[in-house]
């Protein structure tokens, strides 16, 4: 019986911004390859906000929506498992908005897939939602602006995960400063910033006009993302569908496609 064993998970990186004197000093990374200390961390920064917060951010609302809690059973099913590999490796990591090479960024993708499925990690899909707003900012949009601008077209897989949030985003109550949106019969927790602005939007705003009045708002993103052509229609018929259909339809019909 061993009181001090240890268990981790098999992903890991630790990337230290240093040089020569700092590799000398840090001695302890000659022992893991995944202990990284170099001049420039920026690549390391980029490909983990992107493909793994970002990733995060865009299904946390969709899996949790479709009836999922966890980030390992998104993986476990095979239409939210195929609508997180392609929303990783097609639509945001050919995005990032730094020059990093292609097969650095699929390994780093693949690498990433096989964290999300590990069975040990209880990762809640409602600890991901927390600071929605905010995330999607700083992670996504400068992601979503960089593929426009290269490929002049949407990324659907974006456009439906951002259609997801807005409708995680929907408070149908609201109780001593807290917002609460509905799943079924359940009600969950909207732990966001923003949480009352898109309460009142959604009591005195119809569904249609929702999608239009969140994406002009500067506020909230810094930018219009309105010109963004395409985009706006992209988000308000994935809206509608999820609200009409169902998430779980609406991923299969969107892979069948991919």
């Amino acid at each position: 019986q061993d009181e001090l064993l240890l268990v981790a998970e098999v992903y890991r990186l630790w990337a230290i911004q240093g040089d020569e004197k700092v590799r000398k000093v840090l001695s302890f990374a000659k022992t893991d390859k995944q202990v990284i200390i170099e001049d420039d961390i920026e690549i390391y920064r980029e490909l983990k906000l992107r493909l793994l917060n970002g990733t995060h951010t865009l299904t946390c609302g969709l899996a949790y929506l479709s009836g999922k809690n966890l980030v390992r059973e998104n993986m476990q099913d095979s239409q939210l498992g195929k609508f997180v590999h392609n929303l990783m490796l097609s639509d945001l990591a050919t995005a990032i908005p730094y020059k990093i090479d292609d097969k650095i960024k699929q390994r780093f993708g693949l690498q990433v897939l096989d964290r999300f499925r590990n069975p040990f990690i209880e990762h809640k899909l409602l600890s991901i939602t927390v600071q929605y707003t905010a995330k999607m900012k700083s992670r996504n949009i400068p992601l979503l602006l960089n593929y426009y601008k290269h490929y002049k077209t949407v990324p659907q897989y974006f456009a439906l995960g951002f259609a997801a949030y807005l409708w995680f985003m929907k408070a149908i109550k609201s109780e001593n400063g807290q917002y609460f949106g509905k799943r079924g019969e359940e009600f969950y927790p909207i732990q966001c910033d923003s949480a009352s602005y898109f309460y009142e939007l959604w009591q005195n705003t119809n569904a249609e006009n929702i999608v239009g009045q969140v994406l002009k708002n500067e506020n909230l993103w810094g930018t219009n993302l309105t010109q963004i052509k395409g985009f706006e229609d992209a988000v308000r018929t994935h809206l509608s569908n999820l609200q009409l259909i169902g998430a779980t339809e609406i991923i299969g019909e969107l892979n069948a496609y991919a």
